[in-house]
């Protein structure tokens, strides 16, 4: 999964193990401690990337592993430098690769998100990442789904079909 903060990215992958519970999902925010909503900025920030470097552990043990388990790798995926790797390591190891960007305006994301919302700054790091990241990890994929995620459900038939 790949796609911008609050873009719905993590209720597309619910969306999918809905419809298939075979489906494992590996999101750093699911490593975040209950306590995260009450810690400063700066330790959120280093609960962040620590959770993020945890999530990328188990996203290379999934891919090593060959477990017939599909797996969703749930996070704006913005960086190609440092998703490249998994990528190659997954193509290397015969797994199927299906990159899907969710698209979603950043209007709708900014509303989602609330006071939440990242800094300007931020936003802009991720259009010069994605502006690298999507060419290149779709090159990489075996399959390249773009979903539109405005107002609504999410159509996710393609990502349905290509996962038969």
């Amino acid at each position: 999964m790949a796609g911008y903060p609050f873009s719905g990215k993590s209720h597309i992958a619910e969306l999918l193990v809905k419809l298939r519970p075979d489906i494992g999902i590996i999101n750093p925010k699911l490593l975040r401690p209950a306590e995260y909503e009450k810690m400063s900025e700066d330790d959120k920030r280093d609960c962040n990337l620590a959770a993020w470097e945890v999530s990328l552990e188990e996203l290379e043990e999934a891919i090593v592993t060959k477990s017939d388990k599909i797996t969703i790798y749930d996070t704006c995926c913005a960086s190609f430098y440092k998703m490249e790797p998994y990528f190659v390591l997954a193509k290397q190891q015969k797994h199927k690769i299906i990159y899907v960007f969710v698209d979603s305006s950043l209007e709708l994301c900014e509303k989602r998100a609330g006071n939440s919302w990242l800094p300007k700054d931020v936003i802009v790091k991720y259009d010069v990442n994605f502006g690298v990241s999507i060419e290149g990890l779709a090159k990489l994929a075996d399959h390249t789904v773009v979903v539109k995620n405005q107002e609504g459900e999410p159509d996710v038939t393609k990502i349905m079909r290509l996962l038969e």
